[in-house]
């Protein structure tokens, strides 16, 4: 894993196949949520998962309050010292964790649970840990006879099982989740999940000292989050943390990806495949070709650049792209795409022979225009 920090026009610079995220847009991002903190009283942890890299993670935790984590491999690779940050486990095979284990960097724990086995379990280990109900969204899907329902959390009439357990509970958590990693949240959506949450604390007499929301924010434009953060004031009493555990959030617009040209096949369509698998490498992306040319003129060819693997699903996209472009395009040449996935660099993987691609950092990306 290596920064670049020089910003050049040519995109040659970098070793292709690989990964490319700006560390300015990550940093503005976290800006922004670092400054609704105090303002509503929430708290902003990243989404581990989002994307696996010490780097990312340092940036983060000097503006963040904590990472939302799901097992040992991306607790310990965190920022050794996480004085008074939280971490918010969630994991559904909870039953077989040391819960010690995860304090020792000096950080705060709340753990979501979905039986009483697991709460007995954990108050057992460390009664310092504080516990979350991790409710299911079916109860606000069933209007939808086309949803596919959350494996996770647990019914309301299931909630009678905790007992005095329900005591020791300190608050609620609610992901609206996907099967395909899109998640697209809307305002509406995070204030219903607010109601039901309100509604279940009332039914069930349980404490809402906190409550997580869940990721998906990066649907939301600056504007929108105001007035979400502003609508769940005026519903929840102040005294309640509200958590976001976003995830694409930091890496919309701030991912790219590089990829060589080795072949170019001439058809109804210009076929070009690069050494960067839309498979292997760009898993929950939805890549955007970008072009370097200022004066693109008004022509176009239609070209479909594919991944080098044996496997006929291995696209990255088609695309119209100036023909100024297409006259460059050549064997050995580099393409650059923007619309990468943080997620794409978690799931990055090798496979048919082919590595996984280099994750890089630059300090800014500024000569890119996307198509």
């Amino acid at each position: 894993m290596k920064t670049l920090t020089s910003t050049g026009s040519s995109i040659r610079q970098y070793p292709s196949p690989c990964l490319l995220f700006d560390r300015q847009k990550i940093t503005c991002a976290a800006d922004v949520l670092k400054s609704l903190t105090h303002k509503y009283n929430c708290r902003f942890l990243m989404a581990a998962k989002a994307l696996r890299s010490k780097t990312v993670y340092q940036i983060l935790n000097h503006r963040l309050n904590g990472f939302d984590v799901s097992n040992f491999n991306e607790y310990n690779i965190l920022p050794d010292v996480l004085d008074k940050k939280t971490i918010w486990f969630t994991n559904p095979i909870l039953d077989s964790i040391s819960f010690n284990d995860l304090t020792r960097k000096f950080n705060d724990l709340i753990v979501s649970i979905e039986t009483l086995t697991q709460g007995l379990m954990i108050i057992k280990q460390n009664r310092r840990v504080c516990l979350a109900l991790r409710l299911s969204t079916r109860p606000l899907e069933k209007n939808n006879k086309q949803a596919r329902h959350s494996r996770f959390g647990i019914l309301p009439d299931e909630i009678k099982n905790f007992g005095t357990l329900k005591q020791s509970i300190l608050g609620l958590h609610i992901h609206k989740g996907t099967f395909d990693g899109s998640e697209i949240n809307t305002v509406h959506d995070y204030l219903k999940m607010a109601e039901y949450a309100l509604e279940i604390t009332k039914t069930h007499k349980i404490k809402m000292k906190i409550l997580n929301l869940g990721g998906g924010l990066h649907h939301l434009a600056r504007q929108d989050l105001d007035t979400l953060l502003y609508k769940l004031r005026l519903m929840i009493n102040p005294q309640t943390l509200i958590y976001f555990e976003p995830g694409q959030y930091f890496f919309k617009d701030a991912g790219f990806a590089a990829g060589q040209v080795m072949s170019i096949k001439k058809q109804r369509e210009i076929i070009v495949t690069l050494n960067l698998s839309g498979s292997c490498h760009l898993k929950w992306s939805q890549p955007r070709y970008c072009s370097l040319a200022i004066n693109k003129g008004k022509k176009t060819a239609r070209v479909v650049f594919c991944g080098p693997t044996c496997y006929e699903s291995d696209r990255l996209g088609e695309f119209a792209i100036p023909l100024t472009d297409v006259h460059k395009l050549k064997t050995g040449s580099v393409v650059m795409f923007s619309n990468i996935s943080g997620y794409s660099a978690s799931w990055n993987s090798g496979f048919n022979g082919i590595l996984p691609a280099k994750l890089l950092f630059q300090k800014t990306m500024r000569s890119l225009h996307h198509m």
